[in-house]
């Protein structure tokens, strides 16, 4: 994690800024990228409990950490969600997403990171639920997305029946 020589300046809690009130941490800051970027994230959160859980928006973090303990793999997204999202003032991430084109992998390098930074899986765990509540939100619903995945254009000159 890199220290920033300049502050960001403090964000708004709207559109596609939010707070969250992390214990230990006091209040952290996280920007929603542009929905492309999250593109890819929903298509694992698809294909896992994650959405279910991210669309309850509880905030039972206990709930959430029940399901993950068994699923690593829904750790390394958890990771990917806090690392496409993370909108520190004072400190970058080093993690490059750009430098693990896996999302897995760039979620693996985003917790493992945050563990060093003195991150616990409990503040994590305080953060994820409600950025994949944010997430679900921009993102068309999964019908939405599937119904659109096998559309292509028809073929100029091409026959109808």
């Amino acid at each position: 994690m890199r220290h920033r020589p300049t502050p960001r300046p403090t964000p708004p809690d709207e559109g596609n800024y939010l707070r969250i009130e992390v214990d230990g941490r006091g209040t952290t800051y996280w920007r929603l990228p542009f929905p492309v970027l999250l593109a890819r994230l929903q298509q694992r959160i698809l294909a896992s409990d994650l959405e279910r859980i991210a669309r309850a928006d509880t905030g039972d973090s206990a709930q959430v950490n029940a399901v993950l303990d068994d699923a690593v793999d829904l750790w390394c997204v958890a990771g990917a969600a806090v690392g496409l999202c993370w909108h520190d003032l004072d400190s970058d991430l080093d993690s490059d997403r750009h430098a693990h084109p896996d999302l897995m992998q760039y979620g693996e390098a985003v917790l493992e990171e945050l563990h060093d930074a003195g991150w616990t899986a409990q503040q994590i765990g305080q953060v994820y639920p409600r950025l994949l509540a944010a997430v679900v939100r921009v993102m068309p619903p999964a019908s939405e997305v599937a119904g659109r995945m096998g559309f292509s254009e028809a073929r100029r000159g091409a026959a109808t029946s």
